[in-house]
């Protein structure tokens, strides 16, 4: 499927919880009516995890609960627990 790792990316960043592998493919499914690998998906997810792994990012593609969500990187909890407090 052309440009897969944007349709993840996308799914990913509009998930307000982790996104499951499956939950992926039966979006993309759905969408496109087309079935994707599940190598596809997770070689996908790999691109996704190393271009936000750069130092170029402020959040990174992370495994937790079963599936992907995007997350702040460390070096930057600082200033947003300092927004956090300010919004309150």
């Amino acid at each position: 499927m052309e440009k897969l790792a944007l349709y993840i990316e996308s799914l990913i960043f509009a998930s307000e919880q982790a996104v499951s592998q499956a939950d992926m493919s039966s979006t993309l499914k759905d969408s496109f009516e087309v079935s994707v690998k599940e190598a596809e998906i997770e070689k996908a997810l790999e691109e996704l995890i190393q271009k936000y792994g750069s130092e170029d990012y402020s959040m990174e593609i992370v495994a937790i609960n079963g599936g992907y969500q995007f997350m702040s990187k460390g070096a930057y909890h600082h200033v947003i627990g300092t927004l956090l407090k300010i919004a309150e």
